[in-house]
């Protein structure tokens, strides 16, 4: 029982080299794809709301923010909505790369999870989902 969270954390480090290994060809980190996904999937993003969902410190997001603006990925724009804010969103390029690594990354999980059946998939995602929804209302005692 005391290896579960010892086998999750090489099978996410395990992915994220693989990730790493695809990404390499495009001089990009699973970190700034990570910060690509989340800007493309809204129409623009604050530095705010990124930091919130990636659960990141903020030096780390600006870090990867800045390799992509000046990589010609991501933009910064004055909000919409409140002119004091600056927003990111893709640029054209971004757009094109997204699309890309999205249809690369799909292949990838695809040739991982090769030997997994559809229902050992839907029952491993479930109990992901109920490994972080315990998680998210443990209260585990502090010592």
């Amino acid at each position: 029982m005391n290896q579960i969270p010892h086998l999750i954390k090489r099978a996410h480090f395990a992915f994220r080299q693989e990730m790493d290994t695809l990404l390499a060809d495009y001089d990009l980190t699973s970190a700034q794809l990570d910060v690509l996904a989340r800007v493309a999937s809204c129409e623009c993003a604050e530095h705010r709301s990124l930091l919130q969902d990636m659960d990141v410190a903020s030096p780390t997001l600006t870090k990867l923010v800045n390799q992509l603006v000046n990589n010609g990925y991501l933009k910064r724009q004055i909000s919409p909505d409140d002119a004091r804010v600056k927003v990111l969103v893709l640029t054209d390029a971004g757009l094109a790369l997204q699309d890309k690594i999205s249809h690369l990354y799909q292949q990838m999980v695809e040739q991982l999870l090769d030997d997994v059946s559809p229902a050992e998939r839907l029952l491993l995602a479930e109990l992901l989902q109920k490994l972080i929804q315990n998680i998210e209302v443990a209260e585990i005692p502090s010592t």
